[in-house]
């Protein structure tokens, strides 16, 4: 019963990410029949979670919300950080999709808190963090780029389609705050290029506030200036969409700062970590998230010279990670 608990649960997940509830339901209703039968507090805890974001991503927040209420009790019962953190952000989501923006503001500020005590880094913290950062956007702005920069920082690390694409419309949602029409009309089309890539469309309640910035978008344009810059956003790639979104970042963080604009350091600047010629363009192509064979095929070397490469990189700035590698060559004003 456990194992065809948990397959149930697997194959309703998949079923819902590939848009087809009416097989994602019964399955995952199914698998919680089972862990209720089992008394399986972890299981029950991820089977409510997942058909919380069912209801969730169909806009039934009081649905939404019993199930993830339910979950939480399990979960905290099962002492489940990872789980605890992400049935609290959920219900941030919810009260953010019924309009109550500072209980979102309140619930997804407790889950990253877990999440961060728990070293959830790869998915929970950078999800809280994009989601702050969208509800920057209707006031601190300069506050709401920093958490996506974040954000998009440890996403890169993931290399997913799926939670970059909400990277690459939460900038752009910022870019329209920021009077940048164009920069949020290309960022709009590579996002919802990647998500039609995988087959997983933007769901409630984030698809009707990426909808709205996206006319506010189109009507700050002609509507042939807006079709270019939203097919030039589809032609990007995944690794050029990111960098792309961090150039906006850098330009809305500038624009938003009081007093005279802020220059970058000169790329001279690097030259105090002695970076080498050839190690500054490989730090150039990580922050714009090439992969080491990306990066060995833009320079014609072999990817194990691209890895010596990064190893003396991180070495001489004192950093161990690609997204540090990211925030820094911004500092130094390469990208």
């Amino acid at each position: 019963p456990t194992l065809q608990a948990r397959a149930l649960l697997g194959a309703g997940m998949l079923a819902h990410y590939m848009g087809d509830d009416a097989h994602a339901v019964p399955r995952l209703e199914a698998s919680l029949t089972l862990y209720r039968t089992l008394a399986d507090r972890w299981g029950l805890a991820f089977a409510l979670t997942i058909l919380g974001i069912v209801a969730e991503d169909a806009g039934d927040y009081d649905q939404a919300a019993a199930r993830f209420a339910e979950g939480l009790a399990h979960a905290r019962a099962a002492n489940d950080p990872i789980a605890i953190g992400l049935l609290l952000f959920h219900l941030g989501v919810v009260a953010w999709g019924e309009g109550d923006g500072a209980r979102a503001v309140a619930l997804v500020g407790e889950a990253l808190a877990v999440q961060r005590a728990a070293g959830d880094l790869a998915y929970g913290d950078p999800e809280s963090l994009a989601f702050l950062g969208l509800l920057g956007e209707q006031g601190d702005i300069p506050r709401a780029a920093a958490l996506q920069r974040e954000s998009l920082s440890l996403h890169l690390e993931m290399r997913s389609q799926e939670v970059l694409a909400v990277n690459l419309a939460n900038v752009a949602m910022l870019a329209v705050a920021g009077r940048r029409p164009a920069a949020a009309a290309r960022l709009f089309g590579a996002a919802v290029g990647q998500r039609e890539a995988i087959g997983n469309s933007f769901k409630l309640p984030e698809r009707a506030v990426y909808d709205r910035a996206i006319a506010d978008a189109r009507s700050a344009l002609r509507d042939h200036d807006f079709t270019a810059a939203w097919n030039a956003g589809r032609a990007l790639s995944l690794a050029e969409a990111a960098a792309d979104a961090l150039a906006v970042l850098a330009a809305i963080e500038s624009q938003a700062t009081p007093g005279p604009p802020r220059s970058r350091p000169a790329p001279a600047a690097a030259e105090s970590f002695g970076l080498t010629a050839r190690e500054l363009e490989v730090l150039r192509l990580l922050a714009a998230g090439g992969s080491n064979q990306e990066i060995a095929d833009a320079l014609y070397v072999s990817r194990r010279t691209v890895q010596a490469h990064t190893v003396n990189i991180f070495a001489k700035l004192g950093i161990h990670t690609r997204a540090a590698a990211v925030a820094r060559a911004y500092e130094l004003g390469l990208v």
